[in-house]
Formats: C-alpha cells, sequence, structure tokens
C-alpha cells in the first residue's frame, strides 16, 4: 500500500520540531492529542508543499494493503515536498486503534528513528533530520485484527537552525486487518478475520467446520468464532451453515 497526499499546513505555523531531534510532545494532529500551536515553536514561511506517504511491507518486502495480527512488517514513512528544494526532513508519528490506544509495538528502528512515549502512547521521529526524508521501523501488528490509524506529521525544512521558512503538514492512514477471500468472492457481505489463533465472521453459523487442505475434519461447532486447534502454516477450509445457505472459506494461514 504507498499512499501520498501533499497538504498545505493546516495552521498558520504547525507545531511539530522545536528541534533537530524531534519535539518532546505529541503533535501528530490526532484529536486525542489536544496540544495548542506554540507561536515560539512554529515552523513557518517556507514555501515548500510538504507531502506524507506510507508503505507497509512484509517479510518478503512486498507492498501489502492490509496486516496480518501478530506478525512483523517494515514501515516506510516517506516525507517529500511538490515544491521548493527542502534540505531535510523530519517526523513525528503514532499507531492506534479506533480508542486511541496504542497499536502493536515497534521492535526495532530504522537509521535516524527514536522512540519516545508520549500520553501512554509509543511516538516515533527522528533522531536528526535526513535529506531522503525516509524513516522506517519495525512493526508488530496486535494479536486482535481490527482497524488501526497511523497519525503522521512531517515537517520540510530550510536546515537554518531555527524555525523561519519551514513547512509541515500532517495526516492519518488507515491500516486494516486482513480480509481472507470466499469462493464465491461475497467477502463483503460477509468478511472473514483471522485474529491469531481465531477465526471470526458476523453471521451466526448453525454449523461451523474446519478443515485441513487434505479434507481431514479439525473442529466442529457453531457460532461466530473459532479457535483454530495447533494451527500449522498451510491451507484450511472453513465451512459454515447461515440461515439455510452454505458456505466454504479458503484460509491460507
Amino acid at each position: 500500500m504507498r499512499i501520498a497526499i501533499a497538504l498545505f499546513s493546516i495552521f498558520s505555523c504547525l507545531v511539530f520540531l522545536s528541534n533537530k531531534g524531534g519535539r518532546n510532545q505529541p503533535t501528530t494532529g490526532a484529536s486525542f492529542e489536544n496540544s495548542a500551536p506554540a507561536c515560539a515553536e512554529c515552523h513557518s514561511g517556507g514555501s515548500y508543499q510538504p507531502t506524507l506517504a506510507i508503505a507497509l511491507k512484509d517479510s518478503l518486502g512486498n507492498e501489502v494493503d492490509a496486516y496480518r495480527p501478530n506478525s512483523t512488517y517494515t514501515l516506510e514513512m516517506q516525507i517529500g515536498s511538490t515544491s521548493g528544494n527542502p534540505k531535510t526532513y523530519g517526523f513525528q508519528a503514532v499507531m492506534v486503534d479506533e480508542a486511541g490506544v496504542q497499536a502493536g509495538s515497534f521492535v526495532s528502528l530504522g537509521d535516524k528513528v527514536r522512540k519516545l512515549t508520549l500520553q501512554n502512547r509509543v511516538y516515533l521521529t527522528q533522531i536528526s533530520p535526513v535529506a531522503s526524508g525516509l524513516f522506517t521501523a519495525k512493526w508488530q501488528a496486535p494479536a486482535i485484527g481490527k482497524p488501526l490509524k497511523l497519525y503522521i506529521a512531517g515537517l520540510a525544512t530550510n536546515n537554518n537552525n531555527n524555525t523561519s521558512g519551514d513547512k509541515g503538514a500532517y495526516t492519518s492512514f488507515d491500516l486494516s486487518p486482513q480480509l481472507v477471500a470466499t469462493e464465491d468472492e461475497t467477502v463483503e457481505a460477509d468478511p472473514i478475520y483471522i485474529n491469531g489463533r481465531y477465526i471470526s465472521w458476523s453471521t451466526y453459523a448453525q454449523n461451523v467446520r474446519l478443515y485441513d487442505q487434505s479434507g481431514r475434519l479439525l473442529q466442529k461447532t457453531s457460532g461466530n468464532l473459532l479457535e483454530i486447534p495447533l494451527a500449522q502454516p498451510g491451507l484450511y477450509i472453513l465451512v459454515l451453515d447461515c440461515d439455510g445457505k452454505t458456505k466454504s472459506h479458503k484460509l491460507i494461514l
């Protein structure tokens, strides 16, 4: 998934980086931060137009548009500008769920990236600004799949050691848990979620059967939640009887 959005700073000045090592207070623009601009620390007056982009990559380096619970990904955050010639870039980011609670964990950090804990959440920011504008971190997804949001602020700077002539922007990106496709391609109407060792779906099923790829019955139950017994990586078949209709789902675990 690669998304790029060009943004003007929403405020006349974006309160973001008061020094080259990043600002030690939350300033990504998330509503739960409740941080008001402090004009003495603003970066403003620049002619740059900052862009913010992210990419989530799996262990093979492939970009993905959804995450699998408990899996580890490389998160790439790219700060750029569509105008001017900024000398360096900085950023701040935080990953949370819909309730604003920290989501997953950052298990390792890329070059020039550091962690700081603010308001019971782990934020990422730069150790020092970089000319490429690319910042990375290894992120382990939460054990339970749910919609997530990455709030991120970026700064394009002229590197003159003060706040004049810089320009900032911020936005957010949505991350969703991976959905499992169905044989009849009706996943939108009846999505299947894999949350660690659990499989869940929205519609109550009178009969639920889980088979391995050889056709051996592994589990039989009813409801809308199934625990996978000692699941090994591979292909599984989930069969649901819902309101007189039978649907089968191929699961790659």
